[in-house]
């Protein structure tokens, strides 16, 4: 069990992701609720990696602008 989103930081119900692709970069764009939300979803937009053993890690769920 290797999930790549998950509860963190304060968010939660993060999912339903999609991959931007810029600058060589991959980025991971989801939505997910904090405690200021509530309810409502919020969308994140995060750098995606995928190392050499091709595990994918995101930098995130993260709260600054």
């Amino acid at each position: 069990y290797n999930p790549i989103l998950q509860k963190e930081g304060g968010v939660t119900g993060t999912g339903h992701n999609s991959l931007l692709f810029d600058k060589g970069k991959i980025y991971a764009v989801y939505h997910g609720r904090t405690a200021k939300t509530g309810h409502k979803r919020m969308v994140f937009i995060d750098e995606l990696e995928i190392l050499k053993n091709g595990r994918l890690i995101i930098s995130g769920p993260t709260l600054k602008q």
